[in-house]
C-alpha cells in the first residue's frame, strides 16, 4: 500500500483492500467508477474511506 496509508481498524479486509488498490491503479491511467454494495453493517463506508485515502496517496483526485 502507499506510504502513509493506515489500515488500522480494517481487520480481515486485506483481500478487499488489495482489490481496491488494483482498481485504483487502473483508474489512474484509464478512469473508472466503483460501486460498493452489501448488507447494512458490513463495512462499506470503511472500505470507501480506505479507497479514498489510498487514492489520495496515489495522487488521484477524490470528489465525495
Amino acid at each position: 500500500m502507499g506510504a502513509g496509508f493506515d489500515l488500522t481498524g480494517l481487520v480481515g479486509r486485506d483481500r478487499e483492500l488489495g482489490e481496491l488498490a488494483t482498481f485504483l491503479d487502473t483508474v489512474a491511467s484509464d478512469g473508472a467508477a466503483l460501486l460498493l454494495t452489501g448488507d447494512p453493517g458490513v463495512g462499506r463506508t470503511a472500505l470507501l474511506d480506505a479507497a479514498a485515502e489510498l487514492a489520495v496517496t496515489k495522487g488521484i483526485r477524490v470528489i465525495r
